[in-house]
């Protein structure tokens, strides 16, 4: 009897390993996913991360629709594309300010200048202050709206008229 109930369970075990086995290891690739993250970077310096979760089978599907984009990182596990985005962040759009610092240096901020809870996106150069006149001193300390890449570019290029050149000089 002892004998027959050991035979009994090795021919349960080798039927569940050659029925189920093989679907359980089908089962457990395609459930093996793969994170894909997107990196979109704004003309303002903004980086944005998306983080989508695939099938590792679908792979190839993916390569497909993210051809537009600049592959930066492959793994087993995780794929990184990049996108330049030819405007600016949607953090900028929706509540973007050009300013001023206490040193005079032109910067981009999430919220009005002047507030505490306001955070630096980006800085860009010292401004010669005594250059300008004080109207646009004023509107730089009190922050200036942006909303679209033709405000930013045109700021920009207005205030890089004031900003104060750095000579290189020559050692001998």
């Amino acid at each position: 009897m002892n004998r027959t109930y050991q035979s009994a369970l090795f021919l349960l075990s080798l039927l569940l390993f050659l029925f189920v086995g093989p679907q359980a290891l089908a089962q457990n690739e395609e459930d093996e996913k793969m994170t894909i993250l997107l990196e979109r970077i704004y003309v303002d310096g903004v980086t944005e991360e998306e983080i989508i979760e695939v099938n590792s089978e679908n792979r190839e599907r993916m390569y497909d629709k993210f051809k537009s984009w600049e592959l930066i990182d492959e793994q087993d596990d995780q794929v990184v594309f990049q996108k330049e985005v030819d405007d600016i962040s949607p953090l900028l759009k929706e509540n973007g300010y050009i300013g001023m610092d206490r040193e005079g240096i032109l910067s981009i901020y999430e919220g009005e200048p002047h507030q505490e809870s306001t955070r630096v996106i980006q800085s860009f150069f010292q401004l010669d202050v005594e250059m300008m006149q004080s109207f646009d001193y004023k509107k730089l300390e009190d922050g200036i709206r942006i909303q679209t890449k033709e405000q930013y570019t045109a700021l920009l290029n207005f205030y890089k008229t004031f900003s104060k050149k750095t000579t290189a000089t020559k050692t001998g």
